[in-house]
């Protein structure tokens, strides 16, 4: 994923830097490491190792004065600025598909893979007040959901 990412945005003239999360423990240290590279945003790359971090992360980046966003709504409902991923209701909802016809006899190799078939946009504006972020009117109406 981060390779994929370092190649668009290439292109585009951003520049990624990486920096790796080896343990809840570094959380401090790596965010003083980001605040040292004086960069603009920080893209969280989902990970289940993560996943209960959300709480800690949007508060450092918020201290730090860094707006965030991740492909995982449980980020941006954490306290980071915002996601941008396939909408997991939909998600959960076609996984229960998918349980019902193996549990009904269906072997579990038959169903085919499918992809997401739709994105959801979650801003969280306490998250963009707090980090002086005015967003646009026109970005909150398409968003799928505003945590004020």
């Amino acid at each position: 994923m981060f390779d994929d990412l370092q190649a668009k945005a290439g292109s585009t003239g951003i520049t990624v830097v990486p920096f790796a999360l080896k343990s809840p423990n570094d959380l401090d240290d790596m965010f003083d490491a980001i605040a040292a590279q004086r960069v603009d945003a920080l893209q969280i790359i989902s990970d289940p190792r993560t996943s209960d971090l959300g709480g800690r992360i949007a508060a450092l980046a918020i201290a730090h004065r860094l707006p965030t966003f991740s492909n995982n709504l449980v980020f941006v409902e954490a306290g980071c600025l915002m996601s941008y991923s396939a909408s997991l209701r939909k998600i959960l909802h076609r996984t229960g598909y998918y349980a019902k016809k193996i549990l009904d006899g269906a072997n579990p190799g038959d169903p085919p893979v499918e992809q997401p078939t739709g994105l959801d946009l979650i801003i969280n504006l306490k998250t963009a007040k707090a980090l002086g972020i005015e967003v646009p009117p026109t970005l909150l109406a398409r968003a799928d959901q505003v945590i004020e």
